[in-house]
């Protein structure tokens, strides 16, 4: 098996948000188990399904029988309200502010009001560039969100490099054309197959800005 390359340049840094800057596995389990107890949708198929997804997506997915819009208000104020150990992950806060505020960007399957919550909540600095559930018609695993946010940072995708948590994230930045870099925090390296390298947490990825101005990421 070739060595995993460990050395990358790039214009821009793209973040998905849950299980990439902020730690919210307890949160959003505790959201989706309250929600399936709720209408008694199976627990399994939800937690199998969402990861990656968009709300409106997910519920769509696992309820068609339901009104996706009215469940998701349901939704939104558990997810709004619920901190279970949320958290910023391990050298989150370092990273992005090693970074100039023009050349990263958000990328996230949850709503504008989830997104901004849970930064606020976590003290992480907010974004210029912010791609969030309704800012596109097809969300992850589409590439619509990442080509936003690329077109938003005004960089081309293939000089972008995005960092993913989840299979159907890593397979929207891929199909964008960016560079992905696994994050093996919520689901294992085997399943994170499809990115260029996989490490095992944001702790992992040391960046810096060069001397001509490109962004230097390496692994470890």
């Amino acid at each position: 098996m070739p060595a995993m390359t460990t050395h990358f340049t790039a214009q821009a840094l793209c973040f998905d948000l849950d299980g990439t800057l902020v730690h919210s596995i307890e949160a959003i389990n505790e959201c989706w188990q309250l929600w399936a107890n709720k209408t008694g949708i199976d627990l399994d198929l939800v937690m199998r399904t969402h990861p990656g997804r968009r709300m409106l997506d997910t519920i769509r997915i696992v309820a068609p029988h339901l009104n996706a819009d009215a469940e998701a208000v349901y939704v939104t104020a558990l997810e709004t309200s619920i901190f279970t150990n949320l958290r910023p992950m391990p050298t989150a806060f370092n990273l992005l502010n090693t970074l100039p505020v023009d050349r990263w960007a958000i990328v996230t399957s949850g709503s504008t009001l989830i997104a901004t919550t849970r930064l606020m909540h976590t003290h992480l600095p907010m974004p210029t560039v912010l791609v969030t559930s309704k800012d596109v018609k097809n969300g992850k695993p589409a590439p619509d969100p990442f080509v936003l946010a690329a077109q938003r940072l005004g960089v081309p995708a293939a000089q972008c490099i995005a960092f993913e948590d989840a299979p159907s994230g890593i397979r929207s930045a891929k199909t964008a054309g960016m560079t992905v870099i696994g994050l093996a925090t919520t689901h294992s390296a085997d399943e994170l197959h499809e990115a260029d390298a996989v490490v095992a947490g944001l702790d992992c990825v040391k960046v810096a800005v060069n001397e001509d101005g490109q962004i230097s990421v390496r692994l470890s």
